[in-house]
């Protein structure tokens, strides 16, 4: 579900990623109420540092968030989303 979540097309991936991320694509950093989203969060967390990525063309690459050693530079840096702007 985490991977549906953060790749996915479908309409229910757009409705969820529209209601838990922000403009950036970041997920959210306040609570939210709902009984799905607590395991989903802890599921996209965890799948992030158990996967890896190819890098293709270079296309989609994000520098700042997508993750090169572990965490991402905007998280090893404590940076927000405003910061990168």
């Amino acid at each position: 579900m985490a991977w549906s979540f953060l790749n996915g097309e479908s309409q229910f991936a757009k409705y969820m990623r529209s209601k838990y991320c922000n403009r950036d694509g970041d997920l959210i950093e306040y609570h939210k109420r709902s009984s799905l989203w607590p395991r989903l969060k802890w599921g996209i967390v965890y799948m992030k540092r158990q996967t890896t990525w190819v890098v293709g063309d270079g296309s989609t690459i994000d520098l700042w968030r997508n993750s090169w050693c572990g965490d991402s530079i905007k998280e090893r840096l404590n940076l927000s989303s405003k910061d990168l702007k």
